[in-house]
């Protein structure tokens, strides 16, 4: 402001000094008035001048002092930034939304990449819940394509930002962004997409991306969470209580719960040291085929021909598995899902969804997970008894987890419990 009155002072010195001079010369003349008229044209193009500087030294200042991951600030090891110009959206949920994408090409199949990525953002443009929201996103595997920028910035309403671009890498690349993202943008919420389908072209998979996306593009998940009594921190398509993960790993956040788990860049380190532990505390009881594990001081007994289940990585969410169990590895998550079986929707399978896709895709409706209580018992139980399920993945193995993990244990009123009431 200083800078600004200065140079209106000086404009208008300069002004008068010409004026004085001319006036001094001789009385009016043709020469003079235009002489006059001359200076006073100068005098407004300094004027015009000085409000620009101003305005520069203004916006300069703004830039200078934007947070982390702004839409003008953001800067990540110097990743490809291409901003657009957001407009105001009537149907803006009070939580601002952010979306995080991770996206594969397949080097042998780079038009079935291609396909993917265009229908997903086809799906995000669609929703009136998010045309504003900024994209970030990941590219990995085969780069030669170029990015589909226009469809991304959805005739420049909305920001797409780059965070990274290599040949290989996972999700938790992305979802390291978006864990960081919510540190510093709690009041927020996230969504979680990838490019379901890319890397194993099949049916079922591409099935089960279109179920997903449907999920977490719909208001239900991004807009109701929070409201009519509903106080959920997490949702998507199906809720799985053991282990506690959603379907197909797409989901939407708020960022409070997400700033609550452990960085992903941690998470598999961590959760396969536990899986180790208690490995390595299995001793044979003496009975045929009967074994124990310690979780810590309590010691439980399991049939030696579930003991696969604790050693496979897609069972117990280590290797690249650790990514699909992280969202719901903090004992304070309140899960919901919007294709519950309490109406009627029977669990995903990859042997399933196929069948049952268009039944499901005009049902949706938020719920508690796990919205039918007797189904979720009754489940369990068949599990326990019928199927044999390792106690790792019952009440006292969760609780151990919870507890080796984060060093908290859930809330009385946590979905947890609920199951295994019986």
């Amino acid at each position: 402001m200083v800078m600004f009155t200065t140079l209106v002072v000086q404009s208008r010195t300069a002004y008068q000094k010409i004026m004085s001079r001319a006036k001094k010369k001789q009385p009016w003349s043709k020469k003079a008035h235009l002489r006059g008229t001359h200076s006073e044209k100068i005098f407004q193009t300094l004027i015009c001048l000085s409000v620009i500087c101003f305005l520069a030294t203004v916006s300069l200042q703004l830039s200078a002092t934007l947070p982390l991951f702004s839409e003008e600030s953001y800067d990540h090891n110097n990743e490809i930034s291409s901003i657009g110009h957001p407009n105001p959206n009537p149907h803006q949920n009070k939580r601002k939304i952010a979306i995080f994408y991770n996206t594969y090409v397949n080097p042998n199949n780079t038009v079935q990449g291609q396909e993917i990525i265009n229908s997903q953002l086809k799906q995000i443009n669609d929703s009136p819940s998010l045309p504003n929201s900024t994209i970030y996103y990941s590219r990995f595997g085969h780069l030669e394509e170029k990015w589909p920028m226009s469809t991304c910035l959805h005739n420049r309403s909305r920001d797409c930002i780059a965070i990274t671009e290599k040949e290989k890498g996972d999700e938790v690349d992305t979802l390291q962004y978006l864990y960081e993202y919510c540190l510093n943008h709690v009041e927020e919420r996230v969504v979680y997409m990838h490019t379901k389908g890319s890397f194993t072209n099949s049916s079922s998979n591409m099935a089960l991306n279109r179920v997903l996306m449907k999920a977490i593009t719909s208001d239900e998940c991004l807009l109701k969470m929070d409201t009519n009594g509903t106080d959920c921190d997490t949702c998507s398509s199906q809720f799985l209580g053991y282990p506690a993960c959603y379907t197909g790993n797409m989901f939407v956040a708020d960022c409070d719960y997400i700033s609550k788990l452990i960085p992903p860049i941690e998470f598999e380190s961590r959760k396969s040291a536990l899986v180790k532990k208690a490995l390595s505390t299995v001793k044979p009881l003496g009975l045929k085929k009967i074994y124990t594990m310690q979780f810590d001081n309590i010691t439980v007994r399991f049939r030696n021909s579930t003991m696969w289940q604790v050693e496979r990585p897609s069972w117990v969410g280590t290797e690249r598995y650790a990514m699909e169990y992280w969202i719901g590895s903090h004992p304070a998550m309140k899960p919901c899902d919007v294709f519950s079986p309490k109406n009627g929707n029977w669990p995903f399978s990859y042997t399933n969804i196929g069948s049952i896709e268009k039944k499901v895709m005009y049902k949706l409706k938020l719920e508690h997970a796990p919205g039918d209580l007797n189904w979720a018992r009754n489940h369990t139980k068949k599990l326990v008894f019928k199927l044999g399920l390792h106690p790792w993945f019952g009440l006292k193995g969760t609780l151990y987890q919870y507890k080796a993990l984060y060093s908290k244990e859930p809330p009385n009123s946590s979905w947890i419990y609920k199951i295994w009431e019986w």
